[in-house]
């Protein structure tokens, strides 16, 4: 049984990185309505601004990654200081010849930072236990055991625990559990049935297991969907025609940007391969794509010639033997992907999407993977929605938690969650995050 509880605009909202930026906006906000940016400097300041957001989700200041932790002063203020020097920078690149009328501006600028750095850092003090959001299960224990497995493979601090309806009353479910998970709604009883529709109407709420997954776990393991989804309850109806349009033409425009932006460090990278072993700059692979056509990329090559024996397709690995020197760098920066920029520009890639997989690997995962064949559905990405919550994936069950999230994708596709993507991407590669096996 599908259904949507909560919306993806509505779980960025809610997310703490959304809400540490929202922090430091509204911290921008009174500088401006009541006056004390001066009105001729208030292009430096959105520029001020505008970076100093960027970079502190960048760098991590909006993070909630230490979830457990205390959260260090020395971490805070290192990133504090880092973000400022950025922002600072660029303004200087912009505004060097007018600095001097800034002067003034130095010490709201100041009083902006020590404010951010003291909001956000109480905000991670409240947060750093993240209350555990307690749900219960109305099914076979089977099952259960099926999803508290993908908890674990989630890292969530989440408890599972068995619904007794006999037991379970509705104060006890209502002051200690956030909601009920239903496996099949249809082998219900009618006395079952009746409780929990008192229950929903009390307030408690009741939903699905491919529903909790999809907003707890924010991916939708494809071994959870059912033919009746796919073919009766509109399970990719998450995309239209005009955003796949307006897509497309984001594709080309920022494609070709991009390209033209990192030419120089293409250039540059194919000096230096050539110049580790003098062999060829670039690899090419056979790619499966949309609607399962076939298509050629080119990477920048980061391994040793000849490094598959018998042109056999062998997954990475950590510290992998065949990584040159120069590739291990360029792997872990995703600059050998950069070429594969060409292929979003003639169609045949998106810049967000699922990654596309190599056609003898991919016959191996069809068999292996129960509806993976729904990652055709859409064109494949440079980056992609299991590409930012999952590091490279190097065998069957990495590919079975990735598909789970290209799933997750499909099915929630909009302009919305492509520029999340896009950031979450930009922050994976200036931290050197995600490029390698687990």
């Amino acid at each position: 049984m599908i259904e949507i509880e909560t919306p993806v605009l509505l779980w960025i909202i809610r997310s703490h990185v959304f809400k540490a930026f929202l922090i430091d906006l509204f911290l921008v906000l009174p500088f401006f309505i009541f006056g004390i940016i001066q009105p001729h400097v208030k292009i430096f300041n959105l520029i001020f601004i505008f970076v100093w957001i960027l970079s502190s989700y960048v760098l991590g200041r909006y993070s909630n990654e230490q979830k457990s932790k205390p959260v260090s002063k020395f971490v805070e203020i290192s990133r504090l200081i880092a973000s400022s020097i950025i922002s600072l920078l660029v303004v200087i690149i912009f505004y060097f010849d007018n600095l001097q009328i800034y002067n003034n501006q130095l010490e709201i600028l100041f009083l902006f930072l020590i404010l951010s750095f003291t909001f956000q850092y109480i905000f991670k003090i409240k947060n750093k236990d993240f209350k555990i959001s307690n749900w219960l299960h109305f099914a076979e224990k089977k099952d259960l055991v099926k999803l508290r497995k993908y908890l674990n493979e989630n890292d969530l601090k989440i408890n599972l625990k068995s619904l007794n309806l006999e037991k379970h009353n509705f104060e006890y479910i209502n002051q200690n559990f956030k909601g009920i998970v239903i496996t099949n709604f249809d082998l219900l009883k009618k006395e079952q049935i009746k409780k929990l529709k008192l229950l929903k109407y009390r307030g408690i709420k009741i939903i699905s297991r491919v529903s909790w997954c999809e907003n707890v776990l924010k991916r939708i393991p494809s071994e959870l969907i059912e033919d009746s989804d796919l073919i009766i309850k509109g399970f990719l109806e998450g995309s239209n025609s005009l955003t796949l349009r307006i897509k497309r033409v984001g594709d080309i425009f920022f494609g070709s940007i991009l390209l033209i932006l990192s030419s120089p460090i293409v250039l540059l990278s194919a000096f230096l391969i050539w110049f580790d072993d003098k062999g060829p700059i670039f690899y090419s692979q056979i790619r499966t794509g949309y609607k399962k056509r076939h298509f050629r990329i080119w990477k920048l090559r980061t391994m040793r010639e000849n490094s598959e024996v018998e042109k056999k397709a062998i997954w990475a690995k950590k510290n992998d033997p065949r990584v040159t020197k120069i590739g291990v760098f360029l792997r872990k920066c995703r600059i050998d992907e950069l070429p594969q920029l060409i292929n979003v520009i003639n169609g045949s890639m998106s810049l967000i999407g699922p990654r596309p997989e190599r056609p003898s690997i991919e016959k191996t995962l069809e068999k292996q993977i129960q509806n993976y064949d729904l990652r055709f559905f859409l064109k494949p990405g440079l980056s992609g929605w299991a590409q930012v919550n999952y590091p490279y994936g190097a065998s069957i069950r990495d590919s079975r938690i990735k598909c789970s999230y290209d799933i997750f994708y499909i099915r929630n596709q909009s302009l919305l969650i492509d520029f999340w993507i896009f950031f979450k991407t930009i922050r994976l590669v200036f931290n050197l995050q995600g490029s390698e096996p687990k």
